[in-house]
């Protein structure tokens, strides 16, 4: 079942540290998932814990975490890019996070098609971005990455 994502969730958005449980009182039979408005934070239900293989906690490096309670079960609070890698990558959208938790070119680099999933990807973003001289004119990425930043322009105007 696809994930059902929200972003820009606030970090206390229920009053406090979500959990798995508050987001399982509110949709419990499929796989959804909240992101922090600063992008290192996903808090997700048990669906999507499940989905994602974090349930049951993982091994992360340093600084990335998945939350785990007295119960010996993850809380659904994923701290960083690796604790909340899988729960991406299960919707589908796992390369949208290359090179940002690591700063590094992905390796292997992309193929052909690959490259191109990623321009209709980006060109899509631009489609629904607001006009040139409005208050948000650019989508941006804060790594520098050749990948990251491959084709990160704005298309031209016809």
């Amino acid at each position: 079942m696809p994930l059902l994502m929200a972003q820009e969730a606030h970090y206390d958005i229920l009053g406090g540290p979500a959990t798995r449980h508050d987001l399982d009182a509110m949709i419990a039979n499929r796989p959804i998932a909240m992101m922090s408005p600063d992008l290192h934070t996903v808090w997700a239900n048990t669906a999507a814990l499940e989905a994602a293989g974090l349930l049951h906690g993982a091994s992360m490096p340093h600084g990335h975490e998945v939350v785990m309670g007295a119960d010996g079960l993850a809380t659904g609070e994923l701290r960083e890019f690796e604790a909340f890698g899988p729960v991406i990558a299960y919707a589908g959208e796992g390369r949208i996070n290359l090179g940002i938790a690591t700063g590094e070119e992905p390796d292997p680099r992309p193929n052909a098609a690959e490259r191109a999933a990623d321009k209709t990807l980006l060109l899509r973003g631009w489609s629904i971005a607001p006009p040139t001289g409005s208050p948000v004119s650019s989508i941006w990425t804060a790594t520098a990455t050749l990948w990251n930043f491959w084709p990160r322009c704005r298309p031209k105007a016809a």
